[in-house]
């Protein structure tokens, strides 16, 4: 099953954020009268206002129904990736393929490097293509000197030629964008910056970079290297990802969408969902939300623990995140089961931190729950006499080294010593520290229970590897052995992300070999975990996926039972068609009910599965 995404959050550098630690800033006032003629001029239903705790975020302005657009903006530039370039249209990213077939396809023939699905669209990106047409060729080497990524370089020369075309007060396109309009340049030097959270050496690389572009800039064009630097932050901070009409291709473009950006706010629990089509980014709700209700978003996989959530978020969109989600409290959530160890008494708990029980003393553990912790209370001690033993072994290991240094090395200086005794304080505090299941209160060594996660984490990545080079029975073998170790074993939560996630490779697999009776149960059984979990909302093209997939399957299965009898079905052959044939429906109708309301009715998405579930 290929996974529909929304467009999601680019980072189109080549290096991981790394956050740093800054003095918190005042939050600056903003005026958020300024955004009223762009919301008046697209229609849409929200109101954008400002607050001292939430700063700038956008209200409902009056009751809204499920499905309802509350903002259509097309990118304020764009560009098709580059390992995707001869795929896509630069312009609107529909399909080259389709356009070759339909002898369509048009290239420049200055540059090389820019090519359209049809002369339409050829013609809507001239004015702004013909800035930027002598500069492209010369950015791939330039990216290459500096070890960056060209993309980034692409994208903030295509938003230098478009503030360029809106000061000489150009069309950027010969179309009507009322529908979508484009967010001028105002709001892009609005968005976040954040320059002090990205790594050094990459920022130095940029900069390096950038002295190189500004150079080969014509004068129409002329920006300075800081402008430049400052520009490419943006970008990598605000840039999202775009995938192809048919959602199998990710990363097919880079976009810079401001409006929304700056309008809507990230949320784990979200009541709005956007969608990429064509280059227009569309905002809906996907629940029914009351006037003044705030309007929000997610910007990353749902189904993730909270953890690697918080992780991501900050790596990429330097935010961290309070959401309503985020704020319940671990032992009330429904994330402590998304990376959950069972517990090995009650199977029915999950361990967790025990700072996630306030009530109980730091070092007050009841008798029966440290004797059950591993059998009995003499085995514990002995467990922890072992801990011990080997921690007096590495401390003596570590005194031996440190005589021999003293007398061969210069002393340490006053911060190396800090810093060690701390790195030993904090493996003796880990040592100590224990985690009790959520249901019965069975406590567990924390360093046990970690181990077993990094476990699960490199047995899943090493069977990974199969699906990479798609060897479909060695994907099938290893993930039903994976399964049955820490799913039937009763080692891990069934919600747990990496178990959930090892039923969509072994989905494909079988799919590819034509095995529909084992897709079934498979399809089934993660459609139950999404609707049980209430995890994702229902409402969500994650469901639409799901529920399509499980059409397909059951439509597939009807065929083949058909065929087994060569058109000659028997009495009891013919019923169990008949059903699957009723349930293919079901499923379909499911499928489509959510995509009207996440994608709307004139999608072609929409479109396709209306036909099927025959409404």
């Amino acid at each position: 099953m290929v996974e529909k995404k929304e467009a999601t959050p680019s980072v189109v550098s080549d290096t991981t954020l790394k956050p740093t630690h800054t003095k918190k800033k005042k939050p600056r006032k903003t005026n958020v009268t300024q955004y009223a003629p762009l919301v008046e001029q697209g229609h849409w239903p929200i109101i954008v206002q400002h607050s001292q705790s939430k700063g700038r975020h956008a209200v409902a302005k009056e009751d809204l129904s499920a499905g309802t657009v509350i903002c259509q903006e097309r990118a304020a530039t764009l560009v098709v990736s580059t390992p995707c370039v001869s795929e896509f249209c630069h312009r609107c990213v529909g399909s080259l393929l389709k356009a070759q077939l339909l002898q369509q396809r048009v290239s420049c023939p200055a540059c090389a490097k820019t090519t359209y699905c049809s002369s339409a669209c050829q013609k809507a990106d001239a004015a702004r293509h013909v800035l930027e047409c002598p500069i492209v060729p010369k950015l791939t080497d330039i990216a290459t000197k500096h070890d960056i990524n060209v993309d980034l370089l692409r994208l903030t020369l295509s938003l230098i030629v478009r503030r360029v075309l809106e000061e000489r007060r150009a069309k950027m396109a010969k179309e009507e964008v009322t529908d979508a309009p484009i967010a001028p340049w105002w709001c892009i030097n609005e968005l976040a910056l954040h320059p002090q959270v990205f790594d050094k050496n990459w920022v130095k690389c940029v900069a390096a970079a950038a002295q190189d572009m500004s150079e080969i800039l014509p004068e129409s064009l002329a920006m300075s290297a800081p402008k430049l630097v400052e520009l490419a932050c943006r970008i990598n901070t605000n840039a999202h990802s775009l995938s192809d009409d048919d959602e199998k291709t990710a990363d097919t473009a880079f976009g810079l969408f401001p409006m929304g950006s700056l309008f809507f706010k990230h949320s784990c629990a979200p009541n709005c969902h956007f969608t990429a089509d064509r280059g227009i980014l569309t905002y809906r709700t996907i629940k029914p939300i009351k006037a003044g209700e705030e309007l929000l978003v997610s910007h990353i996989e749902l189904f993730q623990p909270r953890s690697t959530r918080k992780q991501e978020l900050l790596n990429t969109k330097q935010i961290r995140c309070d959401c309503s989600r985020c704020r319940v409290p671990l032992r009330k959530s429904v994330d402590r089961f998304l990376d959950g160890v069972l517990c090995e008494k009650c199977h029915v708990g999950v361990y967790l931190s025990e700072s996630e029980f306030p009530e109980i003393a730091k070092d007050a553990h009841p008798v029966e729950n440290g004797a059950s912790a591993n059998g009995s209370k003499a085995e514990g001690e002995q467990d922890s006499k072992a801990i011990d033993t080997k921690s007096e072994d590495v401390v003596d290991d570590s005194k031996t080294l440190a005589s021999k240094d003293s007398e061969q090395a210069v002393e340490r200086t006053e911060e190396e010593k800090q810093a060690a005794e701390q790195e030993a304080k904090a493996r003796e505090e880990l040592l100590k520290k224990e985690c009790r299941c959520d249901n019965c209160g069975h406590v567990k060594k924390h360093i046990e229970v970690e181990m077993l996660r990094i476990q699960v984490q490199r047995d899943y990545q090493q069977i990974f590897q199969f699906v990479q080079s798609k060897n479909h029975g060695a994907t099938i073998t290893y993930f039903r052995l994976f399964i049955d170790r820490y799913q039937k074993g009763r080692l891990l939560h069934p919600y747990h992300v990496h178990l959930v996630n090892a039923h969509l490779p072994l989905l494909t697999a079988y799919k590819t070999l034509g095995d529909y009776a084992s897709c079934l149960p498979i399809i089934k059984h993660v459609i139950d975990v999404y609707e049980s979990s209430n995890i994702v909302a229902p409402l969500r093209h994650e469901f639409v996926e799901l529920y399509a997939e499980l059409g397909m399957i059951l439509s597939a299965l009807a065929i083949a039972n058909r065929a087994e009898g060569n058109g000659r079905v028997h009495r009891g052959g013919e019923v169990l068609e008949k059903r699957y044939k009723r349930e293919t429906l079901e499923a379909y109708r499911k499928a489509y009910e959510v995509c009207r309301i996440c994608l709307g009715e004139q999608s072609a998405k929409t479109v396709e599965l209306k036909k099927k579930a025959r409404v």
